[in-house]
């Protein structure tokens, strides 16, 4: 780490919220009980309604730069960022004040993982409801079972050079599955740092067949991956629409193979091929 950086990076790209839903988010951070990190807010939104509010706010953490599309704003701010730590935040969210000191400290004490995330509380549409999901090891195949981590409350180490891919919404799975493919290790801490904002206007509540299709694909790519399957498709499967008898006979093959896996490892096979096989 550089001489007078920050330890800690949060990045958080900004849309159309409310004033007050907005500026919420914002003090939860700087209103951390850890204060060495710099905040990053990249600004999504084509008029100067964020930045007018933003401006009004004096904290010399704050950097603020516009950029377009969510995934553009995600990794800007990747790239701008000093932190030897880079933690996650959503605009709609909130952090819990010690948040970042638990993160931080996890990670200084568990130098094998790479990345960290928390129990935590929903609110909006799932008014406080909440959901316990520790786990000190996560691996592919559980996070593939239960979805269980959780992309706004990230904390992970610059040094692993993140950056996201333009999969609209679901680049956060399909980085958490590439990670875990090299070898990165997930932790999820035993405590709730998040307050997770739920819509009920959200794309996987508007169109979840659409959302089902999408994460059917990126386990599917994970998967073959991971048993080392040689599907010819694979590099292609995120685009292609047109597949060829050979192709369908390889992916029931890979099916099968699933199926044969699934008692080992809780693998609902049928929930993460149907939605694919339905588009093939």
């Amino acid at each position: 780490m550089k001489k007078n950086c920050p330890r800690v990076s949060v990045v958080m790209p900004i849309f159309k919220h409310s004033k007050e839903q907005l500026l919420t988010a914002i003090n939860s951070i700087l209103n951390q009980t850890f204060k060495d990190f710099e905040f990053i807010i990249v600004d999504g939104s084509a008029d100067e309604i964020n930045s007018q509010l933003i401006s009004t706010i004096k904290d010399e953490r704050i950097k603020y730069f516009k950029q377009k599309g969510y995934v553009n704003c995600l990794n800007l701010g990747i790239e701008n960022s000093l932190g030897e730590y880079i933690a996650r935040m959503d605009s709609d969210d909130i952090s819990y004040p010690t948040r970042l000191e638990e993160q931080v400290k996890f990670l200084d004490n568990n130098p094998e993982v790479s990345l960290c995330s928390c129990l935590i509380e929903r609110f909006g549409y799932f008014e406080g409801y909440k959901k316990s999901r520790h786990k000190k090891n996560v691996d592919l195949i559980s996070t593939i079972a239960s979805s269980e981590f959780i992309h706004t409350a990230m904390m992970f180490r610059k040094d692993i050079n993140l950056k996201y891919e333009h999969l609209k919404p679901m680049e956060d799975c399909l980085l958490f599955r590439k990670l875990l493919l090299e070898g990165y290790k997930f932790a999820i801490i035993d405590k709730f740092l998040l307050k997770s904002y739920i819509s009920n206007c959200s794309l996987m509540r508007k169109y979840p067949k659409y959302i089902e299709h999408f994460m059917s694909r990126i386990n599917i790519f994970a998967l073959a991956k991971h048993y080392n399957f040689n599907l010819s498709f694979i590099d292609e499967i995120f685009t292609k629409k047109n597949y060829t008898i050979n192709e369908i006979d390889e992916y029931l093959k890979f099916v099968h193979l699933l199926m044969k896996k699934s008692n080992d490892h809780q693998l609902d096979v049928l929930k993460i091929c149907k939605p694919f096989f339905s588009y093939m």
